[in-house]
């Protein structure tokens, strides 16, 4: 995983606080106009899936927890998972 996944990743598991959001707004810019590192930000399909919890950044398909692959962009997650314990799987908002 790389850096800016990596906050990606903080970035769901921190929640919605707005003071949580500049944090991590302000971490990234840091990264990208003083160090001069230039990174692509991967596509979730978790911001627009009707399974989301956007309160509780909780996934009906993953009570405990949204697995890294997805978090990450690996996978768009249009199959269920090999682990996962049912068949939901992503469905955009309409």
């Amino acid at each position: 995983m790389n850096l800016l996944q990596k906050f990606m990743l903080l970035f769901v598991l921190v929640g919605s606080s707005l003071k949580k959001y500049w944090i991590i707004i302000n971490l990234l810019a840091d990264l990208i106009f003083k160090e001069n590192i230039y990174m692509t930000i991967p596509i979730i399909p978790c911001f627009d899936c009707i399974h989301l919890d956007e309160k509780e950044w909780v996934c009906i398909a993953f009570p405990n927890g949204i697995p890294e692959e997805i978090l990450t962009g690996e996978s768009p997650h249009t199959k269920p998972l090999p682990d996962q314990e049912n068949d939901i799987v992503y469905e955009p908002i309409k």
